[in-house]
């Protein structure tokens, strides 16, 4: 049957699949074209067969003999004696032996898988006397054909012509995108299909493409095997396609199957007598990428050299050309697979002096595990060592990819943020260079997370005006995304917008205050983010009347606290002092007794209470400004209803200050002492004017055992001012000089200056021990004085003219001394009664009759109490008046009189006795009457119609009565409930339920709630607890028809109990700590909510939580947290007519007594806890719970309390 024809559509069953040698077949083909390309594939134990003797002319391609003729006369044409000839390149030479050859993958992927696919299912024909004819033509992976003509016996046996028309195979993955084309003729002969034999000749097998140089391949190729294994032997040629460069191999490449083991051996010739040998090591993984090895070369002449290769990154190559054993020439080589997609015309040999091992280096570490668009990325360089360069030569940075690609002129350990985005995979490297090689690590990745988007505010004002619109921008910015959006108005106060593209506005009306701290807070509309952004913005409302402030009048505190002067801008004086609860307060004295004091009502810049004042009028307008003190900052108070200008803080102590215009420029300088840190020494210190800055005027004053004052006079009649200290210390106040340093204390009591010996410069006058003394800064001696009292008590006080007044602690007496020319003469003396010390004193006309009158304050014996003593000078020497309501002042409410008049109402917790207020003009509170009922101390009252005829009357509570008043009929009261025989020892406070059947007061104590009549005082329900109780309301949240009443008890339980018919009952109970209870309406529906708020926690933060009081009870709504500590809470409706939450905020605390020192009175946004706006600081923490409103037409009326004062404000 010869000359048959198989084709692709119709083979006829044959009698053995080719399985296991079919594969190699189309291996055999193109192994020679494989080297050329970088894949080697012929092998033969460095054997010099030669291709055996077939039928070649036959076939009409080629002869062996003009295979060998071509392949000797390119060996001679290519010779030319040297290792490297001429025309074959080092270029050529690496790139025989780079990419697959080094890696140990010796054979690229087949040919085509149509081919091997083909043999594959192609089966012998059974008829062994016949051969069967093969005629194949079969398409290439990206183009081209290949092309097979011959026969195969029953055997396997026979030859195959081949035919290469531009076949551009599918290559393995070094390949894929470079299509490479092949063209050219060969025969592959099948001598022995079953011992595995075959044999190849090929000439001119072209392969190019567009990154390599076409190359010419020609040769044969052996293949034996046995059942574990395949050997390849071939030899062949390789030259450029213009002739040039040619290399002859003859190699050897054994695969064992059953271990999958490889080894290469060879010998490659550069020309007849340059040749080297080619030996690896077994390989175990011929298929792994990255398998190390060594080829070692053993050329004529002695000539050597190896190629060592480490992975894909890195080679090394060493040749000893002359063989002395020494290497000559180099080559190192990194990043193999970019080198080779790269021009390799500059890669030249170098010397191998300069050849020198190149660093090894690990990768780096990221710090952070996960990182977005807004974050930068920061990694830790990886170890590096060198075995031959100094550390010192050493360069290492880091090398950064973004999505493959690098990123320029960034090489520290920080890639910036904004560089990679969402969903980017950032690659870093580190990267070590010595001054010959440059080693890079392998990569460590970090996909880049979602960027949380941010809240951005942008043109928000400092300051508004009332009636002018505010407007600023809000915008919810995502660094993944190209556009920002609008974000949620969280809280803000009534009015405010935000519209979709982020702009905010809001028209402020008028304010309670005249200035207002107002808050607005937005959240993230997209859920991107939980942070909430805050702005804050003063609001001025120059049509706001401050608020119209008073307190008790109180003795004042020790120190410089009582001065006579002109504080209020009108054309009298007034009494100025600091009263014992560290309230500043003006007292007008109209020759009646005033009743309340008008108070500063703000705080101060920072914690500390005030402890020393200094009136100065500084601008020369008639007004007196208070500079006040604490231990470390001084406040300017320009104007009485304006807060105060801080001007000097120190981190030490300020033991004292004194203010004088020194240089006489018209400005004041400001002295003050400050202790060292160790307190062993003192410092003092100059401040020019209310703006300049503080500088150290002296260092180093010793201390003593008494806290310094300062005092400032002329001591030495000369231009300049001194200034003396209690410790000793004499300076002058313009250069800091020390004129005299008396060694001690100038005496053991406060001092004065004044000219005692007559000769025109102020002396020191102090007590020392048991005697008045005086001292001489002229002479520097004591001061010898006839007639000088005996004194071992004295406190001197600033003098008056030629008077030195003088409070004798010891004999309970008052004394003013004539002193003249050393002569001491006692003016007139005044006892006073049961005082323990004088607290302090003033000399000046307050009640503005052209006769002064003297001021000070003392300290009781047995109460702690202090009253301010005003009397009249001598000769009269008769009291004027004693002040001494030290009890606290609560606002009672708004009272409705006759004739449509309705005024405000302050009483007094005093024990001698109660007062009650009212207001009836802007400059005064005036008392309506004193309770007449002895010794009763009252604890709580309020205001309210008890038998309906329009008419306010005054519910009391004290210590053992609790009483109505009526405020028409003086000292008329009618005792509803006598507890004598078990006083209210421990009372909550009142509350006024107007039922349908009569008024009912609920007197709470902490052990139990009463109903009481109103009218009969009758006691109607009782409910007992066992545990104390925080707060109680009546309230109106409830569906039910009853009375409902929330206890907040003091043991984590909010009760809620129906009343009705004379009696209670327990609904439910909620486990929560409430610490105030109030109802107020929140979402503007027809039903209030309760606000239950808990005790501060460890964060400084109040909790508020809110209740709804349907049919199923107590259902909890939401939790939240006020910033600071909560005092107070009450509800007030605002110009919109909405009820709003409002709360006293502690500001700070004192830094030593722990005393809250300031608060500010705050409007709270119930479901998130946020201030929505508030006033200045005040100064103490207010009362809400005692804050009442009252409107009329075009007039609206706030009257509410603090600790220590009564605020009222008219809008």
């Amino acid at each position: 049957m010869e000359g048959n024809t198989v084709s692709v559509d119709n083979i006829r069953p044959f009698k053995r699949v080719l399985l296991g040698l079919t594969p190699r077949l189309s291996v055999c083909i193109c192994a020679a074209i494989l080297v050329a390309c970088g894949g080697g594939g012929s092998g033969g134990g460095g054997s010099s067969t030669r291709a055996p003797e077939l039928d070649l002319a036959q076939l009409g391609l080629f002869d062996a003999e003009s295979v060998k003729a071509s392949v000797e006369e390119r060996l001679e044409r290519a010779y030319t004696g040297s290792l490297l000839p001429a025309e074959a390149t080092i270029e050529e030479v690496h790139f025989v032996s780079q990419a697959e050859l080094l890696r140990n993958r010796l054979f690229l992927p087949n040919l085509t898988i149509e081919l091997d696919q083909f043999f594959s299912e192609v089966e012998l024909s059974d008829d062994n006397e016949n051969s069967q004819a093969i005629q194949i033509v079969l398409p290439c992976g990206y183009g081209g054909s290949v092309e097979f003509n011959g026969s195969l016996d029953s055997l396997g046996s026979g030859s195959l012509n081949l035919l290469l028309n531009d076949c551009t195979p599918l290559l393995g993955k070094d390949w894929q995108q470079i299509p490479t084309a092949f063209n050219g003729k060969g025969l592959l002969h099948i001598e022995n299909f079953e011992n595995k034999k075959a044999t190849s000749v090929f000439t001119r097998i072209t392969a190019s493409n567009e990154r390599y140089v076409d190359l010419v391949v020609s040769g044969y190729l052996e293949l034996v095997g046995a059942e574990d294994y395949l050997e390849y032997h071939g030899v062949g040629v390789m030259q450029g396609s213009s002739g040039s460069g040619s290399l002859y191999f003859d190699l050897n490449y054994k695969v064992v199957t059953a271990n999958t083991n490889t080894a290469l051996k060879g010998r490659v010739y550069l020309g007849k007598p340059g040749y080297f040998d080619v030996v690896t090591s077994e390989n175990t993984n011929p298929d792994y990428d990255h398998q190390p090895g060594k080829i070692e070369f053993f050329g004529s002449h002695g000539s050597s050299g190896s190629i060592e290769y480490y992975d894909d990154r890195l080679i090394k190559i060493l040749i000893d050309q002359d063989g002395d054993q020494q290497h000559e020439h180099g080559i190192y080589v990194q990043f193999l697979d970019t080198f080779l997609r790269e021009d390799r015309k500059s890669l030249k040999p170098i010397r191998i002096d300069e050849l020198n091992y190149p660093p090894t280096v690990s990768p780096p570490a990221f710090l952070t595990t996960e990182v977005d668009t807004t974050e930068a990325i920061e990694v830790e360089l990886g170890s590096f060592t060198d075995d031959d360069t100094p550390p010192s030569a050493l360069n290492a940075d880091i090398v950064w990819e973004v999505n493959g690609n690098p990123v320029p002129n960034q090489n520290s350990t920080t890639l910036p943020p904004g560089i990679a985005k969402k969903g980017d995979i950032v690659a870093a490297y580190s990267r070590v260079s010595d001054p010959y090689t440059v080693s890079l690590s392998e990569p460590v990745e970090l996909l880049i997370s979602n960027a949380p988007s941010t809240l951005v505010i942008n043109d928000a004002p400092d300051q508004v005006i009332s009636g002018e619109q505010l407007s600023f921008k809000a915008l919810e910015v995502d660094p993944d995304e190209n556009q920002d959006i609008a974000p949620t108005l969280l809280y803000g106060p009534s009015g405010a917008k935000i519209d979709s593209t982020g702009k905010v506005t809001w028209t402020p009306g008028k304010m309670l205050f005249e200035q207002s701290l107002v808050h607005f807070g937005f959240k993230s509309t997209s859920g991107e983010t939980d942070d909430i952004k805050r702005v804050e913005v003063k609001v001025v409302s120059p049509d706001t009347a401050p608020p119209l402030v008073r307190g008790p009048i109180t003795g004042p505190t020790s120190g410089s606290a009582l001065f006579i002067g002109n504080f209020v801008g009108d054309s009298d004086k007034e009494i100025l002092y600091l009263n014992r609860l560290g309230t500043i307060s003006v007292v007008e004295n109209r020759g009646a007794q005033p009743k309340m004091a008008l108070s500063y009502p703000y705080g101060f810049s920072y914690p500390g209470r005030i402890r020393q004042l200094i009136p100065i009028d500084v601008d020369n307008d008639g007004i007196e400004e208070i500079y006040a003190a604490n231990f470390h900052d001084v406040y300017l108070i320009e104007h009485f209803d304006r807060p105060a200008k801080h001007i000097i803080q120190s981190q030490e102590n300020i033991t004292d200050l004194t203010i004088i215009d020194a240089d006489d420029d018209g400005e004041v300088e400001i002295y003050y002492l400050s202790s060292s840190e160790d307190g062993a020494t003192y410092d003092l210190y100059v401040k020019e004017g209310n703006d300049g800055q503080s500088k150290l005027l002296r260092t180093g004053l010793i201390a003593s055992n008494i806290t310094p004052i300062i005092r400032y006079g002329n001591t030495d009649a000369d231009s300049d001012i001194e200034l003396v200290t209690s410790n000793g210390y004499v300076i002058n106040a313009i250069t800091g000089d020390i004129e005299w340093y008396f060694g001690q204390n100038f005496g053991d009591r406060r001092f004065t200056l004044a000219d005692v010996n007559g000769d025109g410069a102020d002396d020191i006058l102090t007590g020392s021990g048991t005697v008045m003394q005086a001292y001489s800064v002229v002479t520097k001696t004591a001061i010898d004085m006839e007639n000088a009292p005996s004194r071992t008590c004295d406190r001197f006080h600033p003098r008056t003219d030629d008077h030195v007044f003088v409070t004798d602690d010891c004999d309970s007496s008052f004394v003013a001394y004539h002193i003249k020319n050393s002569y001491v003469e006692e003016v007139w003396r005044l006892p006073y009664e049961h005082i323990i010390s004088t607290r302090n004193f003033a000399i000046g006309d307050s009640d503005n009759d052209g006769v002064a009158e003297l001021h000070w304050g003392r300290l009781h014996r047995h109460a702690n109490n202090s009253s301010l003593v005003v009397y009249e000078a001598p000769p009269m020497a008769a009291l004027s008046w004693e002040a001494k309501n030290n009890h606290e002042l609560y606002a009672a409410g708004f009272a409705n009189l006759p004739n449509n008049q309705t005024l405000p109402m302050v009483f007094s917790t005093s024990d001698d006795p109660s007062e009650l207020f009212t207001l009836t003009n802007t400059d005064n509170f005036e008392t309506i009457n004193n309770f007449p009922v002895p010794n009763e101390h009252i604890r709580d009252a309020l205001l309210a119609d008890f038998n309906g005829d329009g008419i306010s009357e005054l519910a009391a509570v004290g210590r053992n009565y609790l009483f109505s008043y009526n405020l028409l009929v003086e000292d008329t009261f009618f005792s509803l409930l006598d507890r004598n025989s078990s006083p209210f020892y421990s009372y909550l406070r009142l509350i006024y339920l107007q039922n349908d059947n009569s008024p009912k007061l609920l007197n709470a104590t902490n052990q139990e709630v009463e109903f009481i009549d109103a009218l009969s005082g009758g006691v109607e329900i009782t409910i007992p607890f066992s545990s104390s109780l925080n707060d109680f309301i009546v309230s109106d949240s409830s569906d039910s028809s009853k009375d409902v009443l929330l206890l907040a008890r003091n043991d984590n339980q909010l009760e809620k109990w129906g009343i009705s018919d004379y009696s209670s009952t327990l609904i439910e109970s909620q486990d929560v700590n409430c610490q105030r209870v109030i109802e107020i309406n929140v979402d503007a529906d027809n039903s209030k909510e309760i606000i239950c708020l808990g005790r501060k926690n460890s964060a400084n933060k109040t909790p508020l939580i809110i209740f709804n009081d349907g049919d199923n009870g107590l259902q909890r709504v939401s939790d939240s947290y006020i910033p600071g500590q909560v005092t107070e809470v009450a509800t007030y409706t605002d110009h919109n007519g909405k009820e709003r939450l409002i709360a006293s905020l502690a500001r700070y605390v004192d830094r030593y007594s722990l005393d809250i020192e300031s608060s500010v009175l705050a409007e709270i946004d119930p479901f998130t806890g946020s201030v929505i706006w508030e006033s200045l600081p005040l100064t103490s923490q207010l009362n809400p719970r005692h804050f009442f409103e009252h409107s009329i037409p075009e007039k609206r009326r706030i009257l509410f309390s603090t600790a220590r004062e009564v605020f009222l404000i008219e809008q």
